[in-house]
């Protein structure tokens, strides 16, 4: 976790201007200060995608962001509430709010939610305007997710590293969550139709699961997979096996150029004397 955000300013720092800026409404500013707190405070149970919306790739890197850098995710939501409703990112590009974000009036998730999430899926697709209300691009009705080059896109952006999307072998997978990235946003094969992929933030691994964050939070009931081992735990907390993970693994977030080094399995004799 990094203490500084890219201008080199602290979390405790940029709280304390969010909480400032007179460039924010009143009324948004005091919404956007107390749910940012309770999202720093609790992210497993406040921050979550907003439901039925195609964001669970923006709502994983703003997860990730939460627990890798949270004072530069919160220089970036001042900059999205104050005019002029925008804020540079960390490789140097511009990050506009988007369209509607904070007057969507959705039953379910916060301002602080709805103002990420759209402006990231916003900015992942620069070519096309996406609005959340209609969880549409326009001219693009069909398609709402957002495709690994558009991944790779917004996380450079945000984190400023490059970075590479790509499917791992099941040791290569372990030795990312261990020694590189302790949370890891990760695109499985959610469906079993061709299509259907969902984005999740990997957060640890043993010999028998996968522990990840889904970005559904509590906000769905959707029970894919459960007949094949995935289990709920508690406030977007799920595990599933191994195997399965790993076989409906599309690709893994991983900084640029890494590759995993192969164990040399222990010879006939070193497992003799180990069991000995």
């Amino acid at each position: 976790e990094s203490a500084l955000d890219s201008e080199g300013e602290t979390l405790l720092k940029n709280l304390h201007d969010l909480l400032q800026d007179d460039q924010i409404g009143k009324s948004l500013r005091n919404e956007v200060v107390g749910w940012t707190i309770t999202h720093l405070a609790y992210p497993e149970r406040s921050f979550a995608q907003v439901p039925h919306k195609g964001t669970c790739a923006a709502t994983v890197v703003a997860m990730d962001q939460i627990e890798e850098n949270p004072a530069e995710l919160v220089r970036i939501i001042e900059g999205l509430a104050a005019k002029p409703r925008q804020v540079k990112l960390s490789n140097g590009e511009v990050l506009e709010r988007g369209v509607g974000a904070t007057a969507y009036a959705s039953g379910t998730g916060s301002p602080v939610e709805k103002m990420i999430q759209a402006s990231f899926m916003d900015f992942a697709r620069p070519e096309q305007e996406y609005t959340l209300s209609e969880d549409s691009f326009s001219d693009d009705k069909a398609d709402t997710g957002l495709w690994p080059a558009q991944v790779e896109r917004l996380v450079e952006a945000v984190t400023g590293e490059p970075v590479e999307l790509r499917k791992l072998e099941d040791w290569e997978f372990q030795q990312l969550l261990d020694r590189v990235d302790q949370t890891v946003p990760t695109t499985l094969q959610w469906g079993e139709q061709k299509d259907t992929k969902h984005m999740v933030l990997a957060t640890g691994v043993d010999k028998d699961f996968v522990y990840y964050r889904n970005p559904w939070g509590e906000r769905s009931d959707d029970d894919s997979l459960k007949d094949q081992g995935r289990e709920r735990l508690q406030e977007g907390r799920e595990r599933m096996p191994r195997r399965l993970f790993l076989e409906r693994l599309d690709y893994a977030v991983q900084p640029e150029g890494w590759r995993g080094t192969p164990e040399k399995q222990p010879g006939l004799w070193q497992r003799f004397l180990d069991w000995w």
